[in-house]
């Protein structure tokens, strides 16, 4: 199904990005106001973010919203 793979492309693109920020699970969970396991099941495709998620890992990335999801639209 495409929304399974919408997701698990999220899930990539965030830990892609999360790693080249030298950040850890914990850390983004810490700094969005979230858990560690929240983040994983993001990661692993378990589980898809509301808008308010995405807008504030992009803002902890340093990144664009849209940077992300043109980065997923890239992968499917």
């Amino acid at each position: 199904m495409i929304e399974e793979q919408i997701i698990k492309a999220f899930g990539r693109v965030l830990k892609e990005s999360r790693e080249a920020k030298g950040l850890s699970q914990e850390a983004l969970a810490h700094a969005i106001e979230s858990h560690a396991t929240h983040i994983s099941r993001l990661e692993n495709g378990h589980k898809q973010p509301t808008l308010i998620t995405l807008l504030k890992i992009a803002k902890e990335l340093e990144m664009e919203p849209e940077e992300m999801i043109v980065k997923v639209k890239n992968l499917l």
